[in-house]
């Protein structure tokens, strides 16, 4: 009987000892959240009335696909402040099918993060120019209100990752890359584009965002490829397989990339992609060849054949 209550006890604390420690290691990564503490300040002189941007919940979530957590401006405990400033102005034209129409849009503002040692300012300005021409499916759609201006494509959001990326570094960003929302996987990748080669470590997830279910992440991830340069040289065979991809943009921003990064081992496959249909996806691809190759066949397939056999 003493042996078996010994025994019982030994197992009571092992058992209690592992609850314990799990417990403690849950509290311990909830306690290593960092807290930011996010306030959010917009202006549109030239719309009357009462207009937004969802500055607010896009910071929000941007920051949380990173790993914080966000606090609004009431809040009293938190690791860092965030104030994000922004200005917006509709830009307008005349077109003789629509009158004046808002069809451009600017925004100016700065990123200003502060927290423990941690002091710096990120200023942005993003641009949709008005077009010189415009096409029309719906009567209805028509931006014919200041509010109407197309704020929603300017790029802003990379600037917010680079700020991140200044602050904490590049694994901050690639977390981001495989968050389920696809415009935030879309500006993380654009933001390893502007980062360069100092993004090498997030190669890997850049290949597989060369599969990924929408267009524009496919496209950001090849740019951001082709950018990093030679040190994404493992991602030329997906990158051959993303010539045949079926968003001719992909095509396009690959053709690019492969250039870029300078393999001889993509000009077989770039002579095949000559014969694509897209006439922008032809020409990137000889732009690519010549980068590789230092010849000029334009965008006759034989003769850069021929000049790949004797040279191979």
């Amino acid at each position: 009987m003493k042996k078996k209550t010994i025994v019982g006890v030994i197992v009571a604390v092992i058992i209690l000892a592992v609850f314990t420690g799990c417990i403690g290691e849950d509290k311990e990564t909830e306690e290593e959240k960092e807290v930011i503490q996010l306030i959010v300040e917009q202006s549109y002189p030239k719309i009357e009335g009462e207009f937004s941007l969802p500055f607010n919940d896009e910071c929000k979530q941007i920051l949380e696909s990173v790993g914080f957590e966000v606090v609004d401006e009431k809040a009293t405990q938190y690791d860092y402040t965030l104030l994000v400033e922004v200005t917006g102005e509709p830009l307008g034209a005349n077109y003789l099918t629509g009158g004046f129409l808002y069809t451009g849009a600017i925004i100016d503002g700065s990123f200003s993060l502060s927290g423990p040692n941690m002091e710096m300012t990120k200023s942005f300005h993003e641009e949709k120019p008005c077009p010189s021409f415009y096409t029309y499916f719906s009567k209805s759609s028509l931006p014919k209100k200041p509010s109407d201006a197309p704020f929603r494509y300017l790029h802003w959001k990379k600037h917010l990752f680079l700020l991140i990326y200044d602050g904490w570094g590049i694994e901050y960003i690639i977390k981001a890359l495989e968050y389920e929302d696809t415009y935030v996987r879309d500006s993380a990748a654009e933001a390893l584009g502007e980062i360069g080669p100092d993004a090498k470590n997030a190669i890997p997830t850049l290949i597989d965002l060369l599969q990924d279910r929408e267009v524009y992440v496919r496209k950001s991830a090849a740019n951001a490829l082709g950018e990093i340069g030679p040190y994404a040289n493992e991602a030329v065979p997906a990158l051959i397989t993303a010539l045949e991809d079926e968003d001719s943009w992909v095509r396009v921003y690959t053709a690019e990339a492969l250039g870029k990064i300078g393999d001889k081992d993509a000009v077989p496959a770039l002579i095949t992609a000559l014969e694509d249909e897209d006439e922008y996806v032809r020409i990137e691809v000889v732009t690519a060849l010549k980068k590789i190759t230092g010849e000029d066949f334009g965008e006759d397939p034989s003769k850069w054949q021929q000049w790949w056999e004797e040279n191979k």
